[in-house]
């Protein structure tokens, strides 16, 4: 009885969980970056793209940019490839949070930054 009580209690905590592990992520087509804004007090970066817009976290303003998230341990990274991108015209294809509701600011969530070489 006792094994069974366990197993209902983890099937129900991983059918809640189950969201966040099935995020659909989608990468951007590949663009050159048309305007970065930097933060409003915040250590983030507003990112446009020339480039087919997602928005598969369903944010309010997806025509405003993607961002970076203050809590991404990674950001500082991923603003210095967006910088360096920018100012040499490559093209960069970018990984959009796929998490409902993930919209720091109201925007798409930026998790990552590809960035080949033309």
């Amino acid at each position: 009885m006792k094994k069974r009580i366990c197993l209902t209690v983890l099937f129900m905590l991983a059918a809640v969980a189950q969201p966040a592990w099935s995020a659909d992520h989608i990468r951007t087509t590949p663009g050159t970056i048309t305007a970065l804004e930097a933060g409003w007090a915040e250590d983030t970066v507003s990112v446009q793209v020339h480039s087919h817009l997602v928005n598969p976290a369903g944010c309010a303003h997806p025509e405003a940019g993607y961002v970076t998230s203050t809590t991404d341990r990674g950001r500082k990274l991923y603003q210095d490839i967006l910088r360096d991108a920018f100012w040499r015209h490559w093209p960069v294809e970018l990984l959009i949070s796929g998490t409902p509701g993930d919209c720091p600011f109201g925007k798409p969530r930026l998790i990552s930054v590809l960035v080949r070489r033309p």
